[in-house]
C-alpha cells in the first residue's frame, strides 16, 4: 500500500525555515482545514491542523509561503514519538511534501492563479 497525503487548507502562520547540519535546510508551516455542516438547522465549523516539512528545493518554495494563504499540499505521512517533561510518550503526524500549490483566489471570478513547488522542479512560479 502507498502512503499518499493531500490536504487543501490555509496556513496558520507563516512558514518557518530552519538550516541544519551539512546545509541541508526544512521549511515547516501548519495547514488548517477547515469544515463547516449543518444540523436541526445550526450551523457548526470545525478546524483541523496538519503539520507540513519541505525539505531540499521545495524550501525556496515554501519559505515564502505567509499566514492565510490557501494551499494544497501532497506528500508522505510520517509519524514520530516523543516525551513531555511528565514522561508521557506522544505520537505526532505530519506530512513530509513532494508538491506545494499556492492559490490566489480571484474575488469577483472562478478562475485562480497557481504557484507551484514541486521536489523535483526548481520551486519558481508557473502560470
Amino acid at each position: 500500500m502507498k502512503n499518499y497525503a493531500q490536504i487543501e487548507g490555509n496556513l496558520g502562520a507563516d512558514a518557518v525555515t530552519t538550516e541544519l547540519q551539512n546545509n541541508r535546510r526544512v521549511t515547516r508551516f501548519s495547514v488548517a482545514i477547515n469544515k463547516t455542516w449543518k444540523r436541526n438547522g445550526q450551523k457548526y465549523t470545525s478546524t483541523d491542523w496538519v503539520k507540513v516539512a519541505a525539505w531540499g528545493k521545495l524550501t525556496d518554495f515554501a519559505s515564502k509561503l505567509k499566514k492565510g494563504n490557501p494551499v494544497l499540499v501532497q506528500g508522505e505521512l510520517r509519524s514520530s514519538k516523543y516525551k513531555d517533561a511528565n514522561n508521557v510518550e506522544h505520537a505526532t503526524f505530519e506530512i513530509v511534501a513532494i508538491s506545494i500549490r499556492k492559490f490566489d483566489y480571484m474575488r469577483d471570478s472562478a478562475s485562480r492563479d497557481i504557484e507551484t513547488g514541486d521536489e523535483e522542479d526548481d520551486g519558481t512560479t508557473e502560470g
